[in-house]
């Protein structure tokens, strides 16, 4: 892909390589007139052209899908018709063509797409066989069957470190997040030990670690369909879910249509090291989290779309439902969320049906493919609308009254600082100095006038 942008001749000049064929030849010196692998710009620069490359398209929808559907030089996209996608594909490759990109490697889970495909000679297809996994963004995606897997590298190393415990925590769209929340809290857990990148784990954490390896092996089984019946046409309902536990914070986006509920994305955050936050301020930081994620939702998935919000902390739906909190952490958040998802309507769900609770805490691999409650949501989501837990957050009122104090030095010291031990210092040095000074005759001369 970079190999077929061309550089501005003014700025070739930055780009300079010494090469030789074989050992024997003399080393020369090149000028590369083509983006180039490795420098920091290449990635923008692939992305930009592709950009002035969508807006030269006369057909507005292959227009938008070279800008939002391409990953750097892998196209994933569909269409809601086999005869659509033909005429998309088509469209695309002709275009791209025209500018040096040839599309090649095609691969559909229509073999209609796939034969159609094959009367092009000068493209190579990817075929679709039995057990055939192609893979795509980290996942393993089945065309045949059209469902996503996961695909868990052998464990063969003889000595764990740290390093090697943060390569199992890449998880797209965060569909297995209530597995991994696990692996970033043990990783969370070497932080605090101060252990270093390639330092051997002790017996116990190696022992820990072991152990979970083995059994997150066990989510090659799990197979979650591509496909969420939905269509550019549907009437789509987006559901989402956030809680938090002392350790960590979660939120979960569920998609439902007329044909039923489906997993859409997950996302999972540990509690900071450093300031680490109250329950009450996890559980805004979770509904904060999952409104980033559903901004980002929404501007992918088409179609007429309802947006729904559930909490089991009656203090963050308060807190949401009332924006006026003093408190710079409570009132940013609650701005950002009112301003990222203003359509969403918020709700409270109780403990035990928010499938937000497992990617907060976390769950055995094992046990993973038969939760229900993390695959589909809470059982009444499967129920017509009417019936949904869609109880809006009761807020409570109560009055206050206020009396006048007399300030005085430790009411002063008191609001000043809010580390107690600093408090003790200062209030310390305060008496120590009135007393030294009380010995001084021209200060208690002073004192009493």
């Amino acid at each position: 892909m970079y190999r077929q942008i061309f550089v501005d001749e003014g700025s070739q000049q930055y780009q300079h390589v010494l090469w030789r064929k074989d050992m024997k030849n003399e080393i020369k010196e090149y000028q590369l007139t083509t983006v180039t692998f490795g420098t920091a710009s290449a990635p923008f620069l692939a992305v930009r052209t592709f950009n002035e490359i969508a807006k030269e398209c006369s057909n507005m929808q292959v227009q938008k899908i070279i800008e939002e559907d391409f990953y750097m030089d892998d196209l994933l996209t569909g269409a809601d018709t086999i005869e659509e996608c033909l005429q998309l594909r088509q469209i695309i490759s002709q275009h791209l063509d025209r500018y040096g990109f040839h599309l090649r490697k095609w691969c559909s889970n229509s073999e209609l797409i796939i034969k159609s495909s094959n009367e092009d000679k000068e493209n190579e297809i990817i075929s679709i066989e039995e057990n055939t996994n192609v893979k795509t963004l980290g996942l393993q995606w089945k065309p045949k069957e059209d469902d996503f897997r996961f695909k868990i590298s052998k464990y063969s190393s003889d000595v764990t470190t740290k390093r090697l415990a943060l390569s199992y925590l890449f998880g797209p769209l965060g569909l297995v997040t209530s597995v991994i929340i696990t692996a970033k809290l043990f990783i969370q857990s070497l932080w605090l030990l101060e252990m270093s990148w390639d330092e051997k784990l002790n017996g116990e954490l190696e022992s820990s670690w072991k152990d979970f390896v083995t059994r997150i092996s066990s989510l090659q089984d799990v197979q979650i369909p591509r496909w969420l019946n939905t269509s550019s046409k549907n009437n789509i309902k987006i559901l989402e879910f956030a809680d938090a536990s002392e350790k960590a914070y979660a939120a979960v986006v569920y998609v439902t249509t007329d044909k039923g509920v489906s997993l859409l994305a997950a996302k999972s955050k540990v509690n900071p090291i450093k300031n680490k936050k109250t329950l009450p301020k996890l559980q805004l930081s979770a509904a904060f989290l999952l409104a980033r994620l559903l901004k980002k939702i929404i501007h992918i998935v088409e179609g007429n779309i309802e947006v729904y919000a559930w909490s089991d902390s009656t203090i963050t739906l308060a807190w949401i439902l009332n924006n006026k909190n003093k408190n710079k952490f409570i009132r940013t958040r609650v701005e950002g969320i009112r301003n990222l998802v203003p359509q969403a309507q918020w709700r409270h769900v109780k403990s035990k049906e928010n499938p937000a609770d497992l990617g907060s805490r976390g769950v055995s691999p094992d046990k993973l493919k038969e939760l229900d409650l993390w695959w589909y949501g809470p059982q009444w989501l499967r129920l017509p609308r009417e019936e949904w837990s869609l109880s809006p957050p009761e807020v409570m009122t109560c009055s206050t009254t206020s009396t006048k104090v007399t300030p005085t030095l430790l009411n002063d010291l008191v609001e000043r600082y809010s580390s107690f031990n600093k408090l003790l210092r200062v209030y310390a040095y305060i008496l120590r100095f009135i007393k030294k000074m009380k010995g001084n005759r021209s200060f208690s001369r002073l004192a009493q006038i």
